[in-house]
């Protein structure tokens, strides 16, 4: 999350500096962790027998936050990272890009509104707005990553890939 977004836009945009981009996430962090309801610790009800059964929990918050979280977190950032690597090598289109975008969107909602409901099941409160915080870091990186897509492509792609009628490198 945020190995090829931030950096592109510190460097190439004059919208925020680092300092700015730090205050914000703090501000965000520190309105979550109040806001986030106290922790009421790893979820007691049954266990799932099966993955659709283990989704089907999480989707309706009934799950620990731990096995929730971590699993897509993790896989959403490696892809993220494999498709930046592919593109910053000129090997992915911007089609391509914008295609393995589109597939991470549904189960990203999916896993946010998991992760959402079953927050309050872990061990402190601070795991509780941490999670919280990541699911809406994901969401402005997507965002940033669509302005990248959209306004200025020329910061992640090869200047031969792109249209010459719409850009000038």
């Amino acid at each position: 999350m945020w190995l090829t977004s931030i950096p592109l836009m510190l460097a190439f945009s004059g919208w925020f500096k680092v300092g700015d981009f730090i205050l914000l996430h703090g501000l965000l962090a520190a309105g979550l962790y109040y806001l986030t309801p106290q922790a009421l610790g790893r979820w007691q009800g049954e266990k799932p027998t099966s993955i659709r059964l283990a989704l089907h929990a999480a989707w309706l918050g009934r799950a620990s936050l731990a096995p929730v979280f971590w699993p897509f977190f993790l896989i959403l950032n490696a892809v993220w990272l494999l498709i930046d690597y592919r593109a910053t090598n000129g090997d992915f289109t911007i089609p391509s890009w914008d295609t393995a975008h589109f597939m991470l969107l549904l189960p990203f909602f999916a896993w946010l509104v998991a992760i959402w409901r079953c927050s309050p099941f872990c061990q402190h409160r601070i795991w509780s707005a941490a999670a919280r915080w990541a699911g809406l870091a994901v969401v402005l990186d997507f965002l940033l990553r669509a302005y990248i897509r959209y306004a200025a492509p020329q910061w992640l792609f090869d200047c031969m890939l792109l249209s010459r009628i719409m850009y000038e490198c």
